[in-house]
């Protein structure tokens, strides 16, 4: 039996959410992880509301973040996390 992938990922989804919204990927991954560059002054109010780990410094005023995915993640998950960012 052949098994069948998915077209999107989440991570996929979250991603695209990102570049819609003007965000620009530290650099591309095929995985679960996501690395955004994201300016300084935003990072208190999305700690607030996302989980995420701090990368390193991309320059004086951004810094390189790392959203990750898992099997547990849900579409709403998803949803949500894109909804979030574009409040920024």
């Amino acid at each position: 039996r052949q098994r069948q992938m998915c077209k999107e990922t989440d991570a996929d989804a979250i991603r695209k959410g990102l570049k819609d919204a003007g965000f620009d990927l530290y650099f591309p991954t095929a995985t679960n992880q996501i690395f955004i560059i994201m300016a300084n002054q935003k990072l208190a109010a999305l700690s607030q509301k996302v989980a995420f780990s701090t990368w390193e410094a991309y320059d004086a005023d951004h810094t390189v973040i790392r959203l990750a995915t898992s099997w547990a993640t849900t579409k709403e998950d998803t949803d949500s996390l894109i909804a979030c960012l574009k409040k920024l």
